[in-house]
């Protein structure tokens, strides 16, 4: 995925490298706006792959096409919102 000049702007404020992004991308839950990686994303990951990932559980990759907008990390309450409007739209 591309990420725009504002994200890498971001990451490297959050310190969030390239290989993070990618796994949540990967692997994270789509929700409304992009990728979230949530507790039962991480576990389903094996070895190295799973202590890396469930490091990001929270982290949001806000994606539009396959260019990368902005990444943050979520409060557990605007998590459980995304997750909960994900359900309400399938």
């Amino acid at each position: 995925m591309i990420a725009t000049h504002h994200a890498q702007a971001r990451m490297r404020q959050r310190a969030i490298d390239q290989n993070s992004l990618a796994l949540v991308c990967t692997y994270g839950t789509e929700v409304r706006g992009g990728y979230l990686m949530t507790r039962r994303d991480a576990a389903a990951l094996d070895g190295i792959a799973f202590a890396r990932a469930s490091q990001l559980v929270g982290f949001i990759a806000a994606v539009d096409g396959d260019c990368v907008k902005t990444a943050y990390r979520a409060r557990p309450k605007q998590a459980r919102r995304m997750l909960r409007r994900r359900r309400d739209n399938h």
